[in-house]
């Protein structure tokens, strides 16, 4: 058993070696706050400027629950996770479906908008 457990960690450990490590994706611009499924979510963009993560805000019956939304070849792909009450995240996931590519740069746009508040902001 020892040896098989040792052969699989140097096939591992081989393997990591010569697969190129994925990209970093930073999703930190922003917030706006928008409404989805009647629940407050913050809207972060990603430095890629396709991308953008939906997040509960703090307090939120939702919460733990963020979405990832990404656009690719104009392809709209939505992903969720967390432990958050789930009628309120289905409902959220389902006006999320509803976004097409123009309502994501949109978005994108928005969270890269200076606001007063936001100090601490460097673009």
């Amino acid at each position: 058993m020892g040896a098989r457990v040792g052969a699989a960690l140097g096939l591992t450990l081989m393997l990591a070696t010569t697969v190129a490590p994925a990209a970093v994706l930073h999703c930190n611009v922003g917030p706006v706050t928008k409404t989805y499924g009647k629940t407050s979510w913050w809207v972060y963009s990603c430095h890629d400027y396709s991308n953008i993560v939906v997040v509960t805000t703090p307090g939120s019956p939702a919460a733990p629950f963020y979405f990832f939304i990404s656009v690719t070849r104009g392809e709209i792909q939505l992903r969720g996770e967390g432990t958050g009450r789930q009628d309120l995240t289905d409902a959220a996931y389902k006006d999320l479906n509803l976004l097409k590519g123009g309502d994501v740069a949109k978005l994108i746009a928005e969270t890269a908008k200076p606001r007063k508040h936001d100090s601490h902001r460097t673009n």
